[in-house]
């Protein structure tokens, strides 16, 4: 994931909390610490306290699914235009 990550231009990172052998939550502090790119985190995981942590490690959004497409959408028209 970092190696497809680095030297490259994002205009928006969807990242989910568990990816196999990376943790999510340490990889979008990570990013947040170099880049400002919009981080949408589509999740399993609804309760409101990985919410919280998500979006205090650098998340703009977190969408626990299942979810709607257009709540997707939504979040991330949201996300780009915050940091523009």
């Amino acid at each position: 994931m970092r190696a497809a990550l680095g030297g490259s231009e994002f205009d928006l990172i969807t990242l989910d909390l568990n990816l196999g052998r990376e943790d999510g939550l340490v990889l979008a502090r990570e990013i947040r610490g170099v880049s400002d790119v919009p981080i949408i985190m589509v999740t399993g995981k609804g309760d409101v306290i990985d919410k919280i942590v998500g979006l205090e490690v650098g998340a703009d959004d977190y969408i626990a699914e299942p979810s709607t497409s257009a709540r997707f959408w939504r979040g991330s028209a949201v996300s780009c235009g915050a940091r523009r």
